[in-house]
């Protein structure tokens, strides 16, 4: 479902470069998944090790070759219009370092539970960061940035955990500005089982 909602998106390799990238599963088989959804359209690639969440995103980054990045998770998926809509904030604001929009957070079992919290603060520029620090309302599948402002405040700080991704939010948007939707167009798990509810339960 996660490539599925990619590639009904996809505007065709010479603008997009699709990738997953395999931190070392033991527990599946991703490659055939792949070559089954992506029938040649989709690269895949598997580290030798593995490296855990933070260490991964930033080996995503390395391996990326585009102007602006977005990277999901496994199970995460994107709406129809996604791109399409952060390539219009691209457009309007061409010099923030993120673009956001807020996402529907569904159960294990893809039951909608609730919405991520609405955007308070909208401007591109000169815009407090403090509700950002206060909470994290930027979920991971909804967030996309760009490259060049990524490599001058850092990638994800490999010395956090899960909270790698919110660390990065703040930093590009204090550093280079950030345009967000209220419109949420991103999927993003939270359930029980997964690494995130793990970390929460202790804290």
């Amino acid at each position: 479902k996660t490539l599925e909602s990619v590639l009904v998106q996809d505007p065709g390799a010479d603008e997009m470069q699709i990738e997953v990238v395999d931190d070392c599963s033991t527990n599946d088989d991703p490659e055939k998944v792949v070559r089954e959804a992506g029938k040649g359209r989709i690269s895949f690639y598997r580290n030798s090790s593995n490296l855990g969440p933070t260490r991964n995103f930033n080996n995503c980054l390395r391996r990326s070759k585009g102007k602006y990045i977005h990277i999901l998770h496994g199970d995460d998926y994107v709406e129809n219009c996604f791109y399409s809509s952060i390539r219009k904030m691209i457009t309007n604001e061409p010099n923030c370092g993120l673009y956001g929009t807020r996402s529907f957070v569904m159960d294990g079992n893809g039951v909608l539970d609730w919405i991520s919290p609405k955007f308070t603060e909208l401007k591109p520029r000169g815009q407090s960061t403090l509700p950002y620090a206060q909470i994290n309302s930027l979920m991971f599948p909804g967030v996309a940035f760009r490259r060049d402002c990524v490599e001058k405040t850092g990638g994800f700080d490999e010395s956090f955990g899960h909270v790698a991704d919110w660390d990065m939010w703040i930093r590009l948007m204090f550093h280079h500005g950030g345009v967000l939707s209220n419109c949420p167009l991103a999927y993003y798990r939270f359930f029980d089982q997964n690494d995130s509810s793990r970390h929460i339960r202790q804290a």
